[in-house]
């Protein structure tokens, strides 16, 4: 900080605090695999978050299906939560805001591995903590899978 006392003009001061404070980092160890059309929840990429809190989020997610590109992902929040989620991928940008819960499309006929970068803020009643949970599927598609071969999520407390 400014300071006309010292030969310098500066003066080093402790930190006020104010920054952001990771609550939770975790990644994707093992692939996971589905065949249904309605999104399941992916046993890793879940975020814990506590009551009468607000935390920003983010997913990065490798999805991976078998024909046609065609991806089906949700992001779901404890009871009560309010907030919302938004994603892209490597090829397309649907920069649309959803709620928890609401679903939202990828499809690359092209290329059928894509990156995912899913995005968002979520602030809990003072009685609901849970789960930030990250849910795929594929959109139609007889016999082809979806599959996730990586991923991580990070939430940071912005109380």
């Amino acid at each position: 900080q400014a300071n006309s006392a010292t030969s310098t003009g500066l003066e080093w001061i402790a930190s006020g605090g104010g920054g952001i404070s990771f609550n939770e980092i975790v990644r994707k160890t093992s692939d996971q695999s589905e065949s249904g059309t309605t999104p399941v929840s992916d046993t890793e990429l879940k975020l814990a978050i506590g009551v009468s809190k607000t935390f920003i989020f983010q997913f990065d997610v490798i999805l991976h299906e078998t024909s046609t590109g065609d991806i089906k992902e949700s992001v779901t929040a404890p009871t009560n939560a309010i907030g919302g989620w938004s994603a892209s991928n490597s090829n397309t940008n649907t920069g649309d805001t959803a709620n928890f819960g609401d679903i939202q499309f990828s499809s690359n006929s092209t290329d059928t591995m894509l990156l995912h970068h899913i995005g968002g803020w979520c602030t809990t009643d003072a009685s609901n903590s849970g789960d930030i949970q990250f849910q795929f599927s594929k959109r139609s598609g007889a016999g082809a899978t979806v599959s996730i071969t990586g991923g991580m999520g990070w939430s940071a407390d912005v109380t």
